[in-house]
């Protein structure tokens, strides 16, 4: 019996690890992240923007690299993202009631309405944010997978059986159905999980039965827990 987890390890604490231990967790991310250097030009509509929107650890790591001013305003959907922000001396802070990008895309349009001027600081893979005001998009990492990258996660799974997986995007439950198919007697008992409604939707209009939390906060915990509970 193994868990499969396309989920960085560091993401979970001691306590979710200790939970998933005796079921041989393998922590494979199916993605390879390259930072992108952003032009002249770009820094300028950055410098321009009334606030700046990141909604992954990814985005506001690219962000804390850069020569953005600490002291543009920038929108997260965490408080974690926050505190992050905050050690890194940008102060001027917004963040979300709860904890996902339907929040903040809330508390934008209140905070905007249509008179905005806003960047979004994002991946390649992320979809564009539906504000009523005015939007550009910045790349700010490409989110990439190769047949190489690919063929790197096959040796990592071996030979295990496993009882149950969890997909953590759209885009990793691409990549993992890839692989799927290739091994498929390696999956046939495993229950399948996820963390939002985005990537549950995904996966079910495949033909893949997948959970998802019932509620919007804690979303890592509630899997964890519903995963290391059931047979």
């Amino acid at each position: 019996m193994a868990i499969l987890i396309t989920y960085p390890q560091d993401k979970f604490n001691d306590e979710m690890l200790a939970g998933l231990q005796k079921w041989s967790p393998l922590f494979l991310p199916l993605k390879r992240i390259e930072y992108n250097q952003w032009t002249k030009r770009q820094y300028e509509v950055i410098a321009n923007s009334d606030c700046l929107v990141v909604t992954s650890m990814l985005a506001i790591q690219a962000l804390v690299k850069s020569d953005v001013s600490t002291d543009k305003q920038v929108a997260v959907i965490s408080h974690k993202a926050a505190a992050l922000l905050r050690s890194f001396k940008f102060t001027n802070v917004i963040v979300s009631e709860v904890e996902n990008r339907e929040s903040l895309v809330k508390k934008l349009d209140e905070e905007f309405a249509n008179q905005g001027n806003i960047v979004f600081l994002k991946g390649n893979l992320a979809p564009d944010l539906p504000l009523r005001a005015k939007v550009t998009n910045i790349d700010a990492y490409q989110n990439v997978w190769t047949k190489e990258d690919q063929d790197r996660a096959i040796k990592k799974i071996g030979d295990a059986d496993f009882t149950k997986v969890l997909i953590t995007s759209p885009s990793a439950f691409y990549r993992f159905e890839a692989i799927e198919e290739l091994l498929p007697s390696q999956f046939m008992s495993a229950k399948y999980y996820t963390l939002g409604m985005s990537t549950q939707r995904t996966m079910n209009e495949l033909g893949f039965d997948a959970w998802s939390p019932a509620h919007p906060r804690n979303v890592l915990k509630q899997t964890v827990l519903k995963m290391t509970r059931e047979n």
